[in-house]
């Protein structure tokens, strides 16, 4: 395994730097399996890798490139944990007898555009205003000067068309 990924990244990083980088991935106890994929992650590193003698503390280059080596794999390694406990925390949502579970966020229950169009229809002209400033990635303290009233009037407007898409069973909860 190790040869052939040096012989992939020979032409593009110096030898000792993929000897250096792949001894720490095999000390540190990483599958074999994720070797080529964490090795990809750190010839990226290495190519953008600029020793620079003033900041080294006196430190050698060797040193320096073990040390951000082996920050990235704890690194990796840490995200590779946390994915698995994320898996983990959320493996019981899996229902009962395979059955399955209704998620809000899923594809199927993301409310489409006419969705969108019916709430906003049964908003007054004011509200649809408001709402299309919004859309329009204004804030609410921007709205007032464009629609000339006070910001109260737009803080209650807000309020009101959050009201509307909360309530809605296709827009603010699941559909069904």
């Amino acid at each position: 395994m190790k040869n052939e990924l040096k012989k992939y990244y020979k032409d593009l990083i110096e030898e000792w730097k993929i000897d250096l980088a792949l001894t720490r991935i095999e000390c540190m106890g990483f599958p074999k399996s994720q070797w080529p994929d964490l090795m990809q992650e750190l010839a990226l590193l290495l190519l953008d890798f600029r020793y620079d003698p003033a900041n080294a503390s006196g430190a050698a280059e060797l040193t320096v490139l073990y040390s951000v080596i082996t920050q990235r794999l704890c690194h990796l390694r840490r995200s590779q944990s946390r994915r698995i406990a994320r898996e983990d925390r959320y493996a019981h949502l899996s229902g009962p007898d395979d059955e399955p579970v209704e998620y809000p966020f899923h594809p199927a229950n993301v409310p489409t555009a006419d969705d969108v169009a019916e709430v906003v229809a049964m908003l007054d002209e004011f509200e649809r205003e408001v709402c299309s400033a919004l859309a329009g990635g204004s804030s609410k303290s921007q709205i007032p000067c464009k629609l000339d009233c006070d910001w109260h009037t737009v803080d209650k407007a807000v309020g009101r068309i959050r009201e509307a898409f909360t309530s809605s069973p296709n827009v603010g909860g699941m559909k069904r």
